[in-house]
């Protein structure tokens, strides 16, 4: 019931918040599974943060669905009016303390102690992230080698299809060790003086990560695959309408951008375009396996005409 599920050493507790993440939440569990002693999910299945409701899909389903031999998935249908809260509210929940008499009926105290033994970490996923099951050994192996208060890990974005992506990863916060919560969405807080640390020549975003206990993992040492933008128009617009940043993107961006991008676009992400300066091609065979064997909704793997190109 206790570290004997963790192989890496490392006892790992994933914490996911999620909508409608239908096309990729199996693939997000079956990359964590291995790894994670227990994997807590929320979703409210048919409203967003904002208590907007709108039509549900299968995500909730599947996680039930999903063969879990070792019981470590816990489901919660519960709506929450912020995803940082959301996060804090599972992670206070899944380090239950037994500081009470219990009577156990059916185990051992010693059973019962052993289930509740806290994480050495949170695993921060949202539910369109997948790990390649090659790389998670030497990110957690860099994770343990260190001691940080929380750690973020780049990932692949990849546009339109899982045959574009951004050629430069994006770091996300991935590793939290309990009693860190987090402000906003999935980062804990940072002070301010610290954002202008880049600005300081050489030494200043590594005086931000020590101060702030921040650790970046190197992206050489692994990285994870985030299909942010791989769909259909009709789901990237739903998307977009229900994002907490719906309000900075850029007016027209699913007409403008969205729907007339080929591989030639360039500084197209829809709230801070230069975010996303371009997309290069990615051969399918070069995905990670998990990636590869999958079968994807229609038009979610291939290529989109070049008209700049061609013309």
């Amino acid at each position: 019931m206790g570290r004997e599920h963790t192989p890496t050493g490392l006892r790992l507790f994933a914490i996911y918040v999620t909508l409608t993440d239908e096309p990729f939440i199996e693939a997000s569990l079956e990359s964590v599974y291995p790894f994670a002693a227990k994997i807590f999910v929320l979703t409210a299945r048919d409203k967003t943060w904002d208590g907007t409701v709108v039509e549900p899909d299968t995500t909730l389903y599947r996680v039930l669905d999903f063969p879990d031999p070792e019981n470590k998935i816990c489901c919660v249908k519960m709506w929450c009016p912020d995803e940082a809260l959301a996060r804090n509210w599972l992670m206070h929940a899944a380090t239950h303390r037994l500081d009470y008499h219990l009577e156990p009926h059916a185990h051992d105290i010693r059973a019962i102690e052993g289930w509740l033994e806290p994480p050495d970490y949170f695993w921060i996923v949202d539910g369109d992230e997948i790990y390649d099951p090659e790389s998670v050994p030497r990110i957690l192996e860099y994770v343990r080698a260190h001691d940080a208060r929380y750690y973020k890990v780049h990932a692949y974005v990849y546009f339109k299809t899982w045959n574009y992506r951004i050629p430069e990863p994006q770091p996300f916060t991935a590793f939290v060790r309990p009693g860190t919560f987090l402000s906003y969405a999935r980062d804990p807080h940072m002070p301010k003086l610290f954002s202008y640390a880049h600005l300081i020549p050489r030494v200043g975003l590594g005086v931000a990560n020590i101060l702030s206990g921040r650790r970046m993992v190197p992206p050489e040492v692994g990285v994870f695959h985030h299909p942010a933008y791989v769909a259909t128009t009709e789901r990237i617009a739903r998307k977009l309408a229900h994002t907490a940043h719906r309000d900075r993107v850029v007016q027209r961006w699913i007409d403008d951008v969205w729907s007339k991008w080929t591989p030639s676009s360039r500084n197209f992400h829809p709230t801070k375009p230069e975010v996303f300066p371009r997309a290069e091609y990615i051969p399918t065979e070069e995905l990670p396996e998990i990636i590869r064997r999958r079968k994807w909704p229609e038009g979610f793997v291939g290529t989109v005409p070049d008209v700049e190109a061609s013309g």
